[in-house]
């Protein structure tokens, strides 16, 4: 019993989502094979031109810098969220061991004085982030951030995830229907990838596909369905 509680080891099998370096994938390019196609894409190299991620990446430097600031912290099995420092976070996850962790989950992370080198550097680096900036692509008008076009009724769209091993969420579809750029600063996430109208064994679509349920907990559905994910 007690084994069977215990988070189970997961290895990525690699799946079949294109990897290309940054220097070789132009705007064109990643708006003609991916963005249109509604394909994922895993760019390379990203990190290493952000002065801030460098910065990040260093032992001691956030929990220097923004070790009192607060940010929300929830989990799968939480049903809620809370306030925490980072300071306070930092020492929790050094001791835990929980099936299902508490992770950070902060929108308001450029409010906590982090902003100031994420945006401008980011945006330095990636041509796909200049919001404003619109662009003929085969000839069609393509703008990179709809978003923007809400002004101050848009939704929250910036967001710092950060936890130990075995943290994360559940499957889920994006409630705003919205593409996704996720950057990795330390360590790897484990992202499992299913089509439109395709649900993973063991999760089930209700309300017309925008919500799922899972009747077993992640360490559970690694445990169950596995197997049964690798052969799909």
């Amino acid at each position: 019993l007690g084994y069977h509680c215990m988070p189970p080891p997961i290895r990525s099998e690699g799946g079949g989502v294109d990897r290309r370096r940054l220097e070789e994938l132009g705007y064109e390019s990643f708006v003609r094979e991916y963005e249109r196609r509604n394909e994922p894409v895993v760019i390379e190299g990203v990190g290493e031109g952000i002065d801030c991620i460098k910065k990040w990446r260093k032992r001691g430097y956030l929990l220097e810098e923004f070790g009192d600031a607060k940010f929300r912290c929830t989990s799968v099995q939480s049903g809620g969220a809370m306030k925490v420092t980072f300071r306070q976070y930092f020492d929790y996850v050094k001791g835990t061991k929980e099936e299902s962790p508490m992770y950070l989950f902060e929108r308001d992370f450029c409010q906590a004085g982090m902003g100031k080198d994420y945006i401008p550097h980011i945006k330095s680096v990636l041509p796909f982030f200049v919001a404003g900036e619109d662009r003929v692509v085969d000839g069609d008008l393509h703008r990179p951030d709809l978003f923007s076009l809400l002004g101050p009724a848009r939704p929250d769209y910036r967001w710092l995830i950060a936890g130990p091993v075995y943290s994360g969420s559940s499957f889920h579809i994006d409630p705003n229907a919205t593409n996704a750029w996720n950057l990795p600063v330390v360590n790897a996430k484990l992202w499992i990838f299913y089509p439109p109208g395709y649900p993973p064994p063991g999760v089930m679509a209700v309300g017309g596909g925008d919500e799922v349920i899972m009747p077993v907990s992640l360490g559970e559905w690694v445990l169950c369905f596995w197997d049964e994910h690798k052969k799909r």
